[in-house]
């Protein structure tokens, strides 16, 4: 047998092993795990003008969006478990944060989790202490989370993580909002912007609104 025939066997082989790993009772496994999708926000490609919301921070404090009126706030949608993009994204927060340096006082970073069931209060807690001091992690309900996702027009749908059935990852669109001392959003930063450009952007926003 030919090295391409071993290959072929090789190949079949796992089709067929993997076939016999995916069976009705392993999805509805993964049912059990993962939101369904009507839970989850869907963006509906409107102008994007923030809103309010009523949630729970780290330290297991009511904090809603009227509690930030005065300063900036800069939030972050995302969930604990997100392997690299929500990271990533909250360490640029970080770094303009430290970038902005006095003028940090004005702002006030936010991490809103739309995985309420697994980001809880005492786990945020230890998660936000790997960023800014400043940064508040905040959770809720499940219609508390969805809804302040929803009210920023955050995109998020669940998928299942290879090789785990109780595991799943969420893929989400990875905006960093900023909105004004009135609550209003000024500015949507895309994924992939440094902390040192977000803060310039920061800055320029502000200056425009003490003239």
């Amino acid at each position: 047998m030919n090295k391409w025939a071993v290959l072929a066997a090789l190949v079949m082989v796992l089709l067929l092993s993997y076939g016999a790993d995916s069976s009705p009772a392993d999805v509805q496994r993964h049912d059990a795990f993962v939101p369904g999708i009507y839970d989850l926000p869907k963006a509906v490609g409107g102008k994007v003008t923030g809103g309010p919301f009523s949630l729970t921070d780290h330290l297991g404090r009511p904090a809603s969006d009227t509690d930030f009126r005065g300063q900036f706030m800069l939030i972050y949608f995302g969930y604990m478990s997100c392997p690299d993009v929500c990271p990533k994204g909250l360490q640029v927060v970080t770094e303009a944060m430290d970038v902005l340096g006095p003028a940090a006082g004005r702002v006030q970073p936010l991490f809103i989790t739309f995985d309420p069931d697994r980001d809880t209060v005492a786990l945020l807690a230890d998660f936000v202490d790997n960023f800014h001091p400043r940064l508040l992690g905040l959770t809720g309900t499940k219609e508390q989370t969805l809804a302040a996702a929803n009210s920023y027009d955050v995109d998020v749908s669940a998928t299942y993580a290879a090789g785990n059935n109780l595991d799943y990852s969420m893929n989400h669109s990875a905006f960093t909002y900023l909105s004004g001392p009135d609550g209003k959003l000024r500015m949507m930063f895309r994924d992939g912007i440094d902390g040192k450009t977000m803060a310039s952007f920061i800055v320029n926003v502000m200056n425009k609104e003490t003239r």
